[in-house]
């Protein structure tokens, strides 16, 4: 028999493993640590659409100052100041900047194929269930995603362009002795989560902006992101024991001019002097 919960509950029960031979190959029980992309879902989930009374429409001949974040996704561009915007993210909860990933979540030792054969042998006479539980939920903007050249500015502003595209990818870590297709599959069916995906936005709209004088500076995006850590259980209900834990990160989408886009914001990344190479201002490492 199959079980499951509905979408807004943090719990979904499977089949036991007896019960899913022919749904998903045998497993081998043994500790294991992974990344992999997630499979395409059949329903996108609802994106994340920051809106504040401080927001005016965007202007595409105005272009985008040094203080101004522009946001978009849903069919919506927005311009707001950063002050504005960073008030609007502690009021909605979100994080202006990735946090450290939870490894006291994660950490885990996973039970061995002899302890789960004796967990399955003394739960015989019930109907084994594995069931996933999501115990933490983290949204965020992500780290600089470099858009347009870096630009190093004399005695006057300069204007540069957005030209760039670029990739991000849906990913899963799991830790434990289960198949990685009932997490992934926990996730599509409840969350809409989708796999490596591409979006193009110099072929829907140029973004200019402004470099400020004596500074070095370059255009990035930084994607909205939600991260979740959970656990997967085994066993009888109401005697479960935990085989494993993961954690996933997904990107939302968004569209603007019938170009698919992903929801996030659009800034310029500027510090005073001559920068050889700029580090980012969000996440570490330096632009090209």
């Amino acid at each position: 028999m199959l079980y499951s919960s509905p979408l807004s509950s943090p719990l979904i029960l499977i089949p036991s493993f007896s019960q899913r031979k022919s749904l998903i190959p045998p497993l081998k029980m043994a500790t294991r640590f992974l990344t992999l992309c997630l499979a395409t879902a059949a329903a996108a989930a609802p994106a994340f659409v920051p809106r504040t009374i401080n927001g005016t429409a965007f202007d595409v001949e105005r272009g985008l100052l040094p203080d101004e974040i522009l946001l978009f996704g849903e069919d919506h561009m927005e311009v707001v100041h950063k002050d504005a915007f960073a008030a609007m993210l502690a009021t909605e909860g979100v994080l202006h900047q990735p946090p450290s990933v939870d490894h006291a979540l994660l950490d885990f030792v996973a039970p061995s194929e002899e302890e789960l054969n004796k967990l399955e042998a003394r739960q015989a006479s019930c109907s084994t269930t594995t069931a996933v539980i999501i115990d933490r939920t983290d949204r965020f903007y992500d780290w600089d995603l470099q858009m347009s050249p870096v630009v190093v500015t004399g005695a006057n502003p300069a204007t540069i362009a957005h030209s760039s595209t670029y990739t991000v990818t849906d990913t899963i870590t799991v830790n434990g002795g289960f198949s990685p297709t009932i997490i992934t599959g926990y996730l599509t069916a409840n969350f809409g989560i989708s796999g490596s995906r591409s979006w193009s936005s110099a072929t829907a709209i140029t973004v200019t902006g402004t470099i400020s004088a004596r500074h070095t500076g370059v255009m990035v995006t930084n994607p909205f992101k939600t991260r979740r850590y959970g656990r997967v259980m085994r066993g009888c209900l109401g005697r479960q024991t935990q085989i494993g834990t993961f954690m996933s990160d997904a990107y939302q989408e968004g569209s603007f001019g019938g170009v698919r886009w992903i929801t996030g914001t659009l800034s310029h990344c500027e510090k005073p002097g001559v920068h050889r190479p700029l580090t980012r201002c969000m996440g570490s490492g330096a632009f090209n």
